[in-house]
Parts: structure tokens; sequence; C-alpha cells
């Protein structure tokens, strides 16, 4: 119908009840994710694990950073708001020590040829390295699509367990990890709460279930813009395995993260989380205790950088 059979009156009235949907209640805030198409990100992601192994009589220690650059780009946009985009990683940077000094070292802007432990990984990250990743992704954070580079599955199956990495590598199980931030659909008050899930099917090791609850704290200023500060409560649940069995004796997990609602974009994030467990493996006892601290930075792209200058 064209929009010239519709009165003034008509399309007043139209727009008056579309505000008054949409606009929401003093001291709400609705956050959500904004898209356009060229639009790029790079993100900065890094973790450092510390673990404590007892096994019998003997104890190992093992710490582990992980640091992880990538693109996003924007490269389509829906009618809903749905976003098409391409999600790349550009540098890869690992560095495992164990009692005996350093197990393995890599980054992949090295140019030098992997050793030892690291030349067993080099053809996952060398899968991962440049080729990118496609999401698509709501206004509320949700990743409903996704997909992989080619190759990268078939390397991942042929590293030492890789068959025990259940789902990990599914669409449903990339979609959980690639979530940074999902919202609720209608508008938060400081103190208001949400919960999202998700889980790792591992049959031979269980299942990993992790429920995030998310607190909107409100407005807060940080270098000259105001953001809004998202804390968030993770808990971790294991399933027993065919032939693993992890209990959790003791867990705490914290983090908060910093959304542009301007912007539509988050700006920072950071977590720790701290796990005490019994593992059953095939008769044998053992005892872990692991900290992990993430931390991640996303900072947009300059017109310059976008044309390579």
């Amino acid at each position: 119908m064209s929009i010239r059979r519709f009165s003034p009156a008509t399309l007043l009235v139209a727009l008056v009840a579309a505000v008054a949907v949409s606009v929401p209640a003093e001291g709400e805030t609705l956050l959500h994710w904004k898209y356009e198409v060229g639009q790029k990100n790079h993100l900065i992601m890094t973790q450092d694990m510390q673990m404590k192994m007892v096994i019998k009589d003997q104890t190992v220690l093992t710490t582990a950073t992980w640091t992880m650059d990538l693109l996003w780009e924007v490269t389509a946009v829906d009618d809903q708001g749905v976003a098409t985009m391409t999600e790349t990683v550009t540098r890869i940077r690992m560095k495992i020590q164990g009692p005996q000094g350093v197990m393995m070292e890599y980054d992949s802007d090295s140019g030098e040829k992997p050793q030892g432990m690291a030349a067993m990984f080099a053809p996952m990250f060398d899968s991962m390295v440049n080729k990118p990743f496609v999401a698509r992704m709501d206004p509320r954070g949700k990743v409903v699509e996704m997909t992989i580079p080619q190759g990268l599955a078939e390397s991942m199956a042929k590293l030492p367990g890789g068959g025990q990495l259940g789902n990990a590598l599914s669409e449903e199980g990339l979609k959980d990890m690639a979530e940074i931030v999902t919202f609720p659909e209608t508008p938060v008050s400081p103190g208001d709460t949400w919960t999202c899930e998700a889980s790792m099917k591992n049959p031979v090791a269980g299942n990993a279930n992790v429920e995030t609850t998310l607190r909107y704290v409100g407005p807060e200023t940080r270098d000259g813009r105001e953001l809004e500060r998202i804390d968030l409560e993770m808990k971790f649940q294991f399933d027993e395995g065919e032939k693993a069995a992890i209990k959790v004796t003791d867990q705490s997990g914290s983090g908060t993260i910093y959304f542009d609602n301007a912007l539509g974009r988050f700006t920072t994030s950071e977590g720790k989380m701290t796990m005490k467990m019994q593992i059953s493996v095939m008769g044998q006892e053992m005892q872990q205790e692991m900290e992990v601290n993430t931390s991640a930075v996303c900072t947009p792209v300059e017109p310059s950088e976008k044309n390579g200058k």
C-alpha cells in the first residue's frame, strides 16, 4: 500500500505509538549493539592461566599466556538490524611454561619455523590466522549463525586428544564462544539481572556447563566517555563423561564489561575465575587448582587504517 493512502493524522498516531513503545521509561536503558556496513573494530583478547595439578605425591605447576588479535568487519545489515560480519584472527601469541621451563612458545608473526610442541599446533593456528570466520549477530549481541574457515576442524581433529573436543567446533559451540555480551530484549535499570547459559558437549571428558549472571550497574564515565557497566558472575558444572569425572569442589568467577551504548559496541572487559576440582580419569585420582584471568579491548579502526595508509 502506498504511503500516500495514509492521512497525516494516521501517520501522526502511528508515530506517537511507535515512540511510546520504543522509548525506555525514565531511568531505564535499552542496551543494544549497532552495526554499519564497512564498520571495523580491532580486538585484543588476552588470557593468563596458572594451574596446579596434584597426582599422587607429585605436584605439577603450569602457566600459560594466550593473546589473540582479531578484526571484525561488518559486511551487511538486514532490515532487522542483524549484521553479517567477518571475524578474522590476525595474530596469535601463546606461551606455556612447566616445571622444566618453556614447553611451548608461538607467535604467528615471528616468521620463524615453530619448534617442538609449537610445531604440533602450528597447522591448527595456520588454519585460523587470516582466514575469516563469518558470523551473523543481532542487535542484542546474540550470534545467530557462525561458519568456520575451511580446514580448521580437520586440523583440530588431528591433534592429540583432538577427538575429545566435542562440540567446540560445531556451530552451537562457536556461537557460544563468539558472544561477548548478550542483552535483554527490554530496557534495564541499575540492579537488573539476566542470565545466559552455554554448554560444551564432550561425551569423553564430560559436558561443561556454564551459567553467567549479568547485572546492569549503570552509567560510568571512563576516559571522558559515558559507558554502561555490566558486572557478571560465572558458575561452572561438569557432567560425568565416559572416561573422566570432574567434580568442582570450590569456584568463583566474576568480571566486568564496559559498553559504549551510544556507539553500540563494547570497549573493555576483564574477568577472573578460580576453581578447585577433583578429577577421576580411568581410575586415577588427581586434584587440580586453576586461576584464569582474561581481558579484552575493542577499538574502532579509523578510516585511514581501513584504507591501509
